[in-house]
C-alpha cells in the first residue's frame, strides 16, 4: 500500500511529486496494461478529490452486482 511506503507516503497530491517520480508512475500504468495486451491512454494525474467519488461509485456498484452475483460476468 502506497501509504506505508516510505517511497511516496509523504505526498497527498501527484502534484508533489517530482516530475520524474510523475513520469515514473504514468510509465508504470501504461506498461501495466501494454503487459496485459489492452490499449492504454494515460491522462494527466488528477487531484485526490476528484477521485473518492469515482472509487466510493465504484464499490457502490461492486457490492451490488455481489449481492446478485457475477455469473456470466467476464
Amino acid at each position: 500500500m502506497a501509504t506505508e511506503d516510505p517511497e511516496f507516503n509523504s505526498y497527498r497530491e501527484a502534484a508533489e511529486m517530482p516530475s520524474h517520480r510523475a513520469l515514473m508512475l504514468r510509465r508504470f500504468f501504461q506498461d501495466y496494461k501494454l503487459l496485459e495486451g489492452k490499449a492504454v491512454e494515460v491522462d494527466e494525474i488528477r487531484p485526490a478529490g476528484e477521485a473518492y467519488p469515482i472509487i466510493e461509485e465504484a464499490l457502490r456498484r461492486y457490492s451490488q452486482q455481489q449481492r446478485k452475483g457475477f455469473k456470466g460476468k467476464h
